[in-house]
């Protein structure tokens, strides 16, 4: 699958991972499979009615706490306007890993 598939292609060994609501029943799985490959996860806290790890609209909470102690961010998701936002908000490198086109870009 796509996580796999990001374990084996991202260079960083520390990231933050994230998605959107309509993935967010995945994040754990996909934090597993991460860390499974010698990936170490981070998953930042939600504020007000976002969960942890969630990022919606221009709310970008989860990876603006994390960006510091990671070296990449990971979004599970399709979208490239998240993953755009995610990127210019902590100006790190930022995977998408497409659940969609099992891919990662």
């Amino acid at each position: 699958n796509e996580a796999k598939k990001c374990a084996t292609e991202i260079k960083e060994k520390t990231v933050s991972l994230v998605t959107d609501s309509q993935h967010l029943h995945e994040i754990d799985k996909v934090k597993k499979i991460l860390e499974e490959s010698g990936i170490t996860v981070k998953i930042g806290k939600g504020k007000g009615q976002l969960n942890d790890g969630q990022v919606f609209g221009c709310e970008f909470y989860p990876v603006t706490e994390t960006k510091n102690i990671v070296e990449a961010n990971v979004f599970l998701g399709q979208s490239n306007f998240h993953a755009a936002g995610i990127a210019l908000s902590t100006n790190i490198p930022t995977y998408v890993l497409d659940p969609y086109f099992n891919e990662v870009r």
